[in-house]
């Protein structure tokens, strides 16, 4: 496999003790035996034969998963590493993560869908995941909400992950042959 993707939305918790991240489905008072500590995601991804990895975690403390450049010689930054990957959370490692009260979704997975479905304006023709993470990065700002966080091995961030839809929204308009004028061709008659 050439890709692979894990995408978790949910609760992140601290262990009181260790300070490790712990994934579950609701906040619960023993994170070990109600959740999944992200040390056993991270040692699942390592075994996993795909030459790239991407790991989205919107979750509280889920900076915690993500290494930082100014910290490469700190031992928890150093264990969340994992070849060929690209982490992104929704939040630094000691702040929660924002799932603002009227919403669908929480402040990062809002923007992050919305990212997808509109594209970028004068963006490139693929997404890459650095240039997700810095419009990310951006309008969160813009917005005073929990900034993401990121870490990367060996230049996955260059990896291209969706096809820029604001570009190819442009295209059609530009070129009027590309637009089907009767249908698809299971619905045409004939």
């Amino acid at each position: 496999t050439d890709t692979l993707l894990v995408y978790y939305a949910g609760h992140g918790m601290r262990d009181a003790d260790s300070a490790d991240l712990y994934l579950g489905l609701k906040v619960a008072e023993n994170a070990g035996y109600t959740s999944v500590a992200y040390q056993h995601l991270r040692a699942e991804l390592r075994l996993a034969r795909a030459r790239r990895k991407i790991v989205v975690l919107d979750c509280c403390f889920s900076g915690r998963a993500a290494r930082t450049l100014a910290a490469t010689q700190n031992v928890l930054a150093a264990q969340a590493a994992v070849d060929g990957a690209y982490v992104i959370t929704a939040s630094p490692r000691d702040r929660m993560a924002l799932a603002p009260d009227g919403e669908r979704y929480t402040a990062f997975t809002g923007e992050l869908l919305t990212l997808l479905r509109e594209g970028l304006k004068d963006g490139p023709e693929l997404l890459d995941l650095d240039t997700v993470f810095r419009v990310l990065e951006e309008r969160l700002r813009g917005k005073n909400r929990p900034l993401p966080q990121r870490s990367q091995e060996n230049g996955v961030g260059r990896l291209g992950l969706v096809r820029n839809r604001a570009r190819a929204v442009r295209a059609r308009r530009r070129d009027p042959s590309s637009r089907p004028t009767s249908g698809p061709p299971w619905c045409r008659r004939g």
